[in-house]
């Protein structure tokens, strides 16, 4: 979709490839994404992902704390821009719990995340 806009200044764009996400294995796509991601990560590139849903947070999330890219005590932000939380626990992986997977893992890599949520319905 973007390949027709013009370059202005050297951007060091590079696709990273495609994670299809197979009915049922959303785990497994993420922890593909994440893998990928870490790597575009090490190596002092930027991550953007497009795509998806909320279900890709988690995976995004995860490449970065893979990466090794945040030390110890940083501060890490997740902003979540919907009406909903997503916040559920469920036994599998789904669109509304890729935050709160993030919160409840990112103790393991001794970083502090910060999780904010703007446009929550009144419902």
């Amino acid at each position: 979709m973007m390949s027709n806009l013009p370059v202005h200044s050297p951007m060091f764009l590079q696709d990273a490839g495609d994670v299809v996400c197979l009915a049922g294995e959303l785990e497994s796509a993420q922890f593909r994404y994440a893998q990928i991601g870490s790597q575009v990560l090490v190596s002092g590139r930027r991550l953007i992902g497009l795509g998806g849903g909320h279900e890709i947070g988690f995976a995004s999330y995860s490449a970065l704390a893979q990466s090794g890219v945040v030390k110890p005590n940083e501060r890490v932000g997740i902003l979540n821009l919907d009406s909903h939380f997503d916040l559920r626990r469920e036994p599998q992986a789904t669109s509304g719990t890729p935050f709160l997977q993030a919160m409840e893992d990112s103790s393991r890599h001794w970083f502090q995340l910060e999780y904010r949520v703007m446009g929550i319905s009144r419902a």
